[in-house]
């Protein structure tokens, strides 16, 4: 849902998902912090997340 132009990009990461209550509260309990939105998810990785901890959010969607 992100948009893919270069003029619109953020470091804000929106995409679909079929149940984002369900992944949210996944990812909680996994102490990876986002947001729930209708019908996404809302990830907000700043300059101060590590590799480490991108790659436990990509593991664990």
């Amino acid at each position: 849902m992100t948009p893919l132009q270069s003029e619109r990009r953020s470091g804000i990461v929106v995409f679909e998902d079929a149940d984002p209550q369900a992944t949210f509260n996944k990812l909680k309990s996994l102490n990876i912090i986002v947001a729930s939105r209708v019908k996404a998810i809302r990830v907000s990785p700043h300059y101060y997340n590590t590799e480490e901890e991108i790659d436990k959010l990509l593991a664990a969607l």
